[in-house]
């Protein structure tokens, strides 16, 4: 969900990424940021402003991952359809 929204918004301070994920806690997010950070997929950016304004954001390897998350959105669409209504749009594609 998170790299979701980046490729949407492009870069974001963290407390306005949070604003928009409220079910999720500061902590989980800020846990799941740095991990991403540590794994090359996210680039963490400190203003040195009071306060202190921190920003994250796609690194070019997170970037790549652009079109695997298209096609895992365009399943997901389709497996809810699928499960929603009962057609295949697969095979509803094919007719």
């Amino acid at each position: 969900m998170i790299l979701h929204h980046f490729f949407y918004t492009g870069d974001e301070r963290f407390i306005e990424l949070w604003r928009k994920m409220p079910k999720v806690s500061k902590k989980v997010l800020l846990e799941q940021l740095k991990e991403m950070e540590n794994d090359g997929i996210v680039v963490r950016k400190q203003v040195n402003t009071f306060p202190p304004e921190v920003y994250y954001g796609l690194s070019e390897t997170g970037k790549s991952l652009e079109q695997l998350l298209l096609h895992i959105e365009s399943w997901m669409e389709n497996y809810q359809v699928q499960h929603t209504t009962g057609l295949d749009p697969m095979k509803e594609k094919q007719k």
